[in-house]
């Protein structure tokens, strides 16, 4: 039996997948100490002018070292709707994007 243990990422990669298809039990460990600035709520994608970030805010004032499975996000700010219009602008011309 293959048992794998990962923790949360806000945009998973590829080989994050991979891992869940090779293992025969899965573990999701939220219970670690939320990283900030790490990529539990961010990641980085190449555009024409180089990397960029798209983050998830999150509430961290006064919640330092909280497990990442209490972690809060600020739900009053338009980030969806950015990183949406972020990736179409990047990428639209791509191939198979529609």
């Amino acid at each position: 039996m293959i048992v794998t243990i990962h923790q949360p990422n806000c945009f998973p990669w590829l080989g994050y997948f991979d891992k869940m298809r090779q293992s025969d039990v899965f573990v999701l460990l939220d219970t670690v100490p939320f990283t900030k600035g790490g990529y539990q709520n961010r990641i980085q994608v190449r555009g024409p002018q180089g990397v960029q970030w798209l983050t998830v805010p999150v509430q961290t004032s006064g919640h330092l070292g909280q497990s990442t499975l209490n972690v809060q996000v600020v739900s009053n700010l338009p980030w969806r709707r950015n990183h949406i219009l972020t990736l179409e602008m990047l990428y639209r011309r791509t191939a198979c994007f529609s």
